[in-house]
C-alpha cells in the first residue's frame, strides 16, 4: 500500500528533503545515489530509485545478453544453412 509524508516545499535550489523513515525503508544513507524515474503516462508522480537497483538491472540483462550470443550466431547459421538446402532443392524459384 502506498504511503504519503508531506507535503514538502522544494529549497531556492530545486533541492527537496527525503523523509528519515522514507529513507530508511529504502535502504539510502547520506551519499547514496538515486535516480529520478518520470514516467509520461503518469505525470503527476516521480519514482525514486537506487542507483545499487539499476545497475544490478542493467548488469543482469547485460550477463543474459552475453550468456545466449552464442544462441544468435547459432541461429543465424542455421538460417543460412536452411537457405543453402531450399536453393539446391529448387534452384531458380525464389
Amino acid at each position: 500500500m502506498a504511503t504519503i509524508d508531506g507535503p514538502f516545499k522544494v529549497s531556492a535550489k530545486l533541492q527537496l528533503r527525503l523523509p528519515t523513515r522514507f529513507a530508511s525503508r529504502m535502504g539510502v544513507s547520506p551519499g547514496d545515489e538515486l535516480f529520478w524515474v518520470f514516467d509520461e503516462s503518469r505525470p503527476d508522480t516521480v519514482q525514486l530509485v537506487l542507483a545499487d537497483t539499476v545497475n544490478r538491472r542493467y548488469s543482469i540483462g547485460e550477463d543474459v545478453e552475453a550468456a545466449t550470443a552464442h544462441l544468435d550466431v547459432e541461429v543465424s547459421r542455421a538460417a543460412a544453412a536452411s537457405d543453402a538446402t531450399d536453393e539446391r532443392r529448387t534452384p531458380g524459384v525464389p
